[in-house]
């Protein structure tokens, strides 16, 4: 079971506008308190798809790893920049739009919400909201990381990752298992729980647990709680299509119906409605309810 998103281990797969397949694993016992999921993205991108497609906050920093067309990111100017092919994506605060493609080979390891810290390092605030190289914060890691997307499969590929990751994994140490009992509570409960609770819980202060969580989480408490919070409304519809958004909003765990909204608007830039009826696939697939 995932501690980080509470579902089964297992392979999960889906299509993306019939011309991409994501799939996704459990990583080895050797990574789970750091990683997710292993994930991979590939395929051809068929004329007429989406040109970009939103991916969401959803609390979980990423290594993404790119053995075919790297894909391009949209600039605050308007534009697209593209990836490197080795990089990190820090916790996100707002969507951001990705454009694929035309030959897309992506292995993703993604990482528990604390996860990415005990790879490199308790700063990982310092690049939330970017895609930074990852030959600048761990020139190590992607020389391995280089070689092992030479492998001849994407399996083997990702294999290989892993064992670069365990590599380097350094010990855990009181602060690490401390950030990691706050994320799991806050987890678990979807974002609901108080910090003050979590706090108490580790024997420290509210303001203590935020000087710790930050650097290790990329976010603060409450912002990963919020980020929880959104997540669980694609969860609740999910169980209920047809629930009215009233309802949706309360078993989101959102004060009421208006407090959605403002969220999504801040998260997704769109209505909830607007979103999902327009959300694509691969939109889809990056969030917590499309890894069901």
């Amino acid at each position: 079971m995932c501690p980080a998103c509470g579902r089964p281990g297992g392979p999960f797969s889906k299509g993306y506008n019939g011309g991409v397949r994501y799939f996704e694993r459990a990583p080895i016992p050797a990574l789970a308190d750091e990683v997710e999921c292993i994930w991979f993205l590939s395929g051809e991108v068929p004329e007429g798809a989406p040109v970009t497609e939103k991916i969401l906050p959803d609390g979980c920093p990423e290594l993404i790893l790119h053995r075919g067309n790297p894909g391009q990111l949209a600039t605050a100017e308007g534009g697209f920049r593209r990836q490197a092919r080795m990089s990190v994506a820090g916790q996100l605060r707002r969507f951001v739009r990705l454009r694929l493609g035309p030959r897309v080979d992506l292995l993703g390891v993604r990482f528990h919400p604390a996860g990415a810290a005990r790879v490199f390092g308790p700063h990982v605030d310092l690049f939330s909201e970017s895609l930074v190289p990852l030959d600048s914060l761990h020139p190590s890691l992607a020389r391995a990381c280089g070689a092992a997307l030479e492998a001849r499969s994407a399996a083997a590929a990702a294999s290989r990752v892993e064992a670069a990751l365990v590599d380097v994994l350094p010990a855990a140490t009181a602060l690490d298992l401390a950030a990691h009992h706050a994320v799991t509570r806050l987890v678990q409960s979807a974002g609901r729980v108080r910090i003050a609770e979590v706090a108490a819980e580790l024997g420290m202060t509210g303001r203590h647990l935020r000087r710790l969580f930050r650097p290790r989480v990329g976010l603060g408490p409450k912002e990963l709680a919020r980020v929880l919070r959104f997540q669980s409304v694609f969860q609740a519809v999910e169980h209920s299509p047809r629930a009215a958004w009233s309802r949706i909003a309360l078993a989101a765990g959102y004060a009421d119906q208006a407090h959605l909204i403002r969220d999504f608007a801040d998260l997704a830039g769109s209505t909830p409605p607007r979103l999902l009826g327009s959300a694509g696939e691969l939109t889809h697939a990056f969030t917590r309810a499309g890894r069901n």
